[in-house]
């Protein structure tokens, strides 16, 4: 197997693994198309990377400790300080099978990121009535009380989402498990990633511009009434077919500010990213563990993805941002300039070919089409300070909706961190010297 081979079969293997059950074999069956080889490749490495299942993996058995039901988080009193709390007790994977979160059922599994598991469920009750639930990761070290809180903050966040309207997938439940981890419970939203559709219905630019603006719509609305989404990727932006027209839906809206509000988390949280996540869309701010959750870290994941729908592949690898661990995740995020878009699809190789197709294209015509304002637009969306990025995600659109009608984009404004005002810089301390 050769080197680009490699590449792409890890790539594909890496991205597997999030996914389990029909999930992934259809996930593979898009990622792949005709190219058996890669297939069976992926799927035997898939197979000597399986092991024993997880706690959340393993068939339904109930522990006779457990209570029938867990404790309800709304009205806890939330601790003033858990820098020093320890994590809470974790029931042994022997004695404990988690089967249900209150009163859904787990059936299959949708897939994993950064924060944990995502299953579908059934309400006991009414079989027909389908959710989807997230049980958190153990390596978040959440404990009771920081469970309090950012489950708290998300059911603020959602009941602002509820009373507006908004589209995303909706809060159902979330609580406390007796065997020591936090879930989610939210509307179940069927439907393939943006990435995923674009590429099915073979979009060129010009309509993966235009559904890329129904995105933007959505996030739009969420800050209008003070929700940030801060986890936005392609798995959390579902397009749904409503008649002949796609549909942009988000998903987890508001689930890692939560997460992020809570200052003891952050750290385990990026880990969790780098192990389990998207690293490719995580803005500089918080790839250092700090800074706040504001406009600008879902204006720069916005343009992370946009920057993938046009040329087929992120800004920075991501097989080396996971293969290398935290530290080198967070030089290459915060430190590295992302390339023009025409570059980054000229180093694609023989990817190129396949990538144009999907945008109804040729390679030549394709890297002449990536020129100009659209790579200045999303580059202007990747700056490394968020003050140097679109003010809000009404004036990234506006700049989307001018390149659409062939206008010219108003010049951005000079990065802080730009070479030019480096070079003024260093020269001023030589002359101060």
């Amino acid at each position: 197997m050769d080197a680009e081979r490699f590449r792409q079969v890890r790539e594909v293997f890496l991205d597997a693994q999030r996914f389990r059950g029909r999930a992934r074999e259809s996930f593979l069956a898009q990622r792949c198309g005709k190219d058996t080889e890669l297939l069976r490749e992926v799927n035997e490495l898939l197979r000597l990377d399986g092991g024993e299942p997880s706690v959340i993996d393993r068939p339904i058995v109930q522990t006779d400790q457990a209570p029938a039901s867990p404790p309800s988080l709304v009205g806890m009193s939330m601790t003033a300080s858990r820098a020093h709390e320890p994590s809470a007790p974790r029931t042994d994977r022997k004695s404990a099978i988690i089967s249900a979160v209150g009163s859904h059922v787990l059936k299959d599994r949708l897939g994993a990121g950064a924060l944990g598991k995502s299953y579908l469920t059934r309400v006991e009750s009414d079989p027909s009535r389908v959710r989807a639930a997230k049980i958190f990761r153990s390596e978040l070290n959440l404990t009771h009380s920081a469970a309090d809180s950012v489950l708290t903050r998300l059911r603020v966040d959602h009941k602002s989402l509820e009373d507006a309207g908004h589209s995303g997938s909706a809060l159902v439940d979330c609580g406390w498990l007796p065997a020591g981890a936090a879930y989610v419970v939210s509307s179940y939203i069927p439907g393939e990633s943006i990435t995923a559709y674009a590429d099915r219905r073979r979009l060129d630019l010009r309509a993966r511009m235009i559904l890329f603006l129904d995105l933007c719509e959505s996030v739009e609305a969420a800050h209008r009434i003070g929700v940030i989404h801060a986890g936005i990727k392609p798995t959390n932006v579902c397009v749904q077919l409503v008649g002949d027209l796609p549909q942009v839906r988000l998903l987890d809206v508001a689930l890692h500010r939560a997460v992020l509000s809570e200052s003891t988390l952050r750290q385990s949280w990026l880990r969790c990213e780098v192990l389990h996540g998207t690293p490719e869309y995580v803005p500089p701010e918080h790839a250092n563990g700090g800074g706040p959750v504001e406009t600008g870290c879902d204006v720069y994941s916005l343009g992370a993805i946009l920057y993938e729908l046009l040329v087929g592949a992120g800004p920075f690898d991501r097989s080396s941002l996971r293969r290398f661990g935290v530290e080198a995740m967070q030089r290459v995020v915060c430190e590295e300039i992302p390339i023009e878009l025409p570059r980054r699809f000229g180093e694609l190789g023989t990817d190129a070919v396949e990538i144009a197709q999907k945008r109804d294209s040729t390679p030549e015509k394709l890297a002449a089409e990536l020129a100009g304002d659209k790579s200045h637009l999303v580059l202007r969306c990747l700056a490394k300070q968020p003050r140097d990025r679109y003010k809000s995600v009404a004036d990234l659109a506006t700049d989307v909706r001018m390149a659409l009608e062939g206008k010219s984009l108003a010049p951005a404004p000079q990065p802080a961190d730009s070479l030019g005002l480096r070079m003024l810089k260093f020269v001023d301390k030589l002359r101060r010297a």
